[in-house]
């Protein structure tokens, strides 16, 4: 990692990521990204999944705007 470089990782999903104790997707997705984040000596991290990218896309109406008009790639 280069000196002063980025220090935060932010994983984004539009998957729904359950919070269930011990078997929820959000816990082991934050426990992978976790063991990733102290491998490469990140400061912090974050995963977002469906559920808070919809709710911040609806209380930051800007950025839906802004990004309305651009297509997705679909896989």
């Amino acid at each position: 990692m280069p000196e002063g470089g980025t220090r935060n990782l932010l994983f984004i999903t539009n998957m729904p990521l359950s919070a269930d104790a011990g078997r929820g997707g959000a816990g082991r997705a934050n426990e992978l990204i976790s063991a990733f984040t102290s491998k490469y000596g990140l400061k912090d991290r974050a995963v977002w999944h469906d559920e808070q990218v919809c709710r911040y896309l609806d209380i930051h109406d800007g950025i839906r705007r802004t990004y309305f008009h651009r297509p997705f790639a679909l896989a």
